[in-house]
């Protein structure tokens, strides 16, 4: 809850139920929101059909750093504006970073464009010789 805005911070606090789990995903942002991101209605009931309720407590635990982290290989591809502080944050790391103009649910709406957006960062860092040449293939 640290690195997000106050307001969406305070969202999820507010939603919770007394015991401490929100709703789905899905059911955050309305049906309308919902729509525009994925139109197809299919696609849309199958995505909230897997989406479970969450405990608030697993957006205010502190997770441990990934192995390597920070000094670890990595590539940034950004699926929106909202974005725009993850990808300079990114930048300023160093990493390859690439912009799709789409949304937070791309890889569901569009998983072509998006694996296929993949492939520049990607191979930049299999020309990284502390990483595995397959460690990066799509």
């Amino acid at each position: 809850m640290d690195t997000v805005p106050p307001g969406l911070a305070a969202q999820p606090r507010q939603m919770a139920d007394a015991r401490g789990w929100l709703p789905p995903w899905p059911r955050w942002w309305g049906d309308q929101a919902l729509a525009e991101l994925l139109p197809d209605p299919g696609v849309r009931q199958r995505f909230a059909d897997g989406c479970p309720p969450l405990p608030l407590a697993m957006f205010t635990e502190v997770h441990p750093p990934a192995p390597h982290w920070p000094d670890a290989p990595a590539a940034y591809l950004q699926l929106s504006e909202a974005y725009a502080d993850q990808s300079a944050q990114a930048r300023h790391r160093g990493w390859p970073v690439t912009h799709l103009a789409s949304h937070h649910l791309a890889p569901l709406t569009d998983p072509g464009l998006v694996a296929g957006s993949l492939r520049g960062p990607l191979s930049q860092l299999q020309r990284n010789p502390l990483v595995p040449p397959l460690a990066w293939q799509i």
